[in-house]
């Protein structure tokens, strides 16, 4: 992921010591780094986040490139959903950027075409 696209507040799914966990980033932070270049060595400032790890509750330093996808809360049943957008389906009546789960879109689609 890049740092663009990373928001604060949001939730991801990092690797937090070798386990993939849901994260919450809480601010940046910059951070010196080592670049090796050759024979010359230089030290640079990195920007990095801030996270919490929802499991542990403990703060994480975490970079751009080990967040792997932000996680939406369903918004009929409030289950978590990983990196799953529903596009606006006029058909169905939802508005543009609705998060649902594939149960209750299954669940609408029914209703909507009058299966239920």
């Amino acid at each position: 992921m890049k740092r663009a696209d990373v928001r604060i507040g949001g939730i991801y799914l990092a690797r937090v010591s070798g386990r993939i966990v849901p994260v919450k980033i809480l601010r940046t932070t910059e951070v010196n780094a080592i670049r090796y270049d050759g024979a010359e060595t230089d030290i640079v400032s990195v920007t990095k986040f801030v996270a919490e790890n929802t499991v542990t509750g403990r703060e994480v330093i975490v970079s751009a490139a080990r967040l792997r996808c932000e996680v939406f809360m369903c918004q009929q049943c409030n289950k978590k959903l990983s990196a799953y957008r529903m596009k606006a389906d006029n058909r169905l009546g939802l508005p543009a950027g609705t998060h649902i789960c594939r149960d209750c879109l299954d669940a609408v689609r029914q209703v909507s075409m009058g299966y239920n």
